[in-house]
């Protein structure tokens, strides 16, 4: 690897323009490639990075790079962590990792077969709130924890590549269980398909983790409200 990390940012749209802010103020990284299928906003983006290369095929950044980040729509990020995982990349994929547990787990081992480093951007976690709360329940401020209701609605945007779950709910269930600090033991959901026959667009997900903690999920397309809020129910305080 290069003195600096020659980072690849694969999809520069509504979420990928982010990521190419954020990576672009850290002194130990180079941004050396840049990829999208929309050549206009390549080119607006050379403007600011000229030292980059910028293509509308991934797979010309895997040469040139140490390291991509992939914020393409889900249904693309199987396959393009998998080609970077084997082009030894280490790969950082906004969530959903890949839209199918059959998929994620196949990435998984790729990763751990290559010995390299797979992250979901769950940005959540990163959050100060976050941090708080975990404190808070690591302290035993909270007392026992009961159960974790987490709602995340709003009016819209409504999405054909993936549903409401894939959408919305990997913010709340990468949470509930870094708060808890295990994966669930059970899971259950429902969902319905209301605007688009076979692409839910609301849901409810039910999760039982050790200690006997409940936790429970809302999200909807469909609501209307946007509704960003945790609640947790302890046997000493609760918090919101």
């Amino acid at each position: 690897m290069s003195e600096l990390l020659r980072l690849g940012i694969i999809g520069c749209g509504s979420w990928g323009k982010n990521y190419v802010r954020s990576f672009g103020t850290l002194e130990e990284v180079k941004l050396a490639g840049l990829c999208d299928l929309s050549s206009k906003r390549l080119e607006s983006l050379h403007r600011r990075l000229p030292g980059a290369v910028i293509t509308t095929d991934y797979r010309k950044l895997l040469d040139e790079t140490d390291a991509v980040c992939i914020a393409t729509e889900a249904v693309s990020h199987f396959k393009i962590a998998r080609d970077a995982l084997e082009a030894g990349k280490d790969v950082l994929v906004e969530k959903p990792l890949a839209t199918s547990v059959e998929e994620c787990e196949r990435l998984v081992e790729m990763a751990a077969k290559k010995g390299r480093i797979l992250m979901v951007g769950h940005v959540f976690l990163f959050n100060r709130a976050v941090s708080v709360l975990k404190g808070y329940m690591s302290d035993g401020v909270l007392g026992k924890i009961y159960y974790i209701h987490a709602t995340r609605t709003n009016l819209g945007p409504i999405r054909k590549d993936v549903n409401a779950v894939w959408d919305l709910a990997p913010h709340d269930i990468s949470t509930i269980s870094y708060l808890v600090g295990a994966q669930p033991l059970e899971v259950s959901a429902t969902g319905s398909s209301y605007l688009s026959d076979g692409v839910q667009d609301m849901a409810f997900i039910s999760m039982r983790y050790p200690d006997d903690i409940s936790a429970n999920v809302h999200v909807s397309w469909l609501y209307p409200r946007k509704t960003r809020e945790t609640t947790i129910i302890g046997s000493k305080k609760m918090a919101v």
